[in-house]
């Protein structure tokens, strides 16, 4: 990298690029050799193998009663339900703030901050 090229740039992205793809595959190799030797040395009867595989299926979500009570099973919908709940959430609890008056908040508020302390939240920081 001592004199710049294109034709270097290149070939280091090249070299990174393989480098990544190998490193990538050799994480999962030896992953997949750790879970078959822990297998074969005889865990999958203990209560640790067995409750491991009950707590990976039961990280499921299986159902979801949506707001007017339909009961969603199929993955699909129950997906669109969510993204459907997240997109109109913030809209859904609005209750018009602007619209309040300082009457009304001081009808409905019981606290009153004291000369000092209404100067301090309008202070500059």
């Amino acid at each position: 990298m001592l004199h710049p090229h294109t034709f270097t740039f290149e070939k280091a992205s090249d070299a990174w690029e393989h480098w990544h793809h190998i490193s990538g595959s050799e994480e999962q190799f030896f992953y997949q050799k750790s879970s078959v030797q822990w297998l074969d040395l005889g865990d999958r009867n203990t209560n640790f193998y067995h409750k491991t595989c009950q707590s990976r299926n039961s990280n499921t979500l299986r159902r979801l009663v949506t707001a007017d009570a339909r009961v969603l099973t199929a993955l699909v919908h129950i997906k669109k339900e969510v993204v459907s709940y997240y997109e109109n959430f913030p809209q859904a609890h609005v209750i018009g703030i602007d619209k309040l008056s300082q009457a009304y908040l001081e009808e409905v508020l019981d606290y009153r901050c004291s000369s000092v302390e209404a100067a301090s939240l309008v202070a500059s920081v």
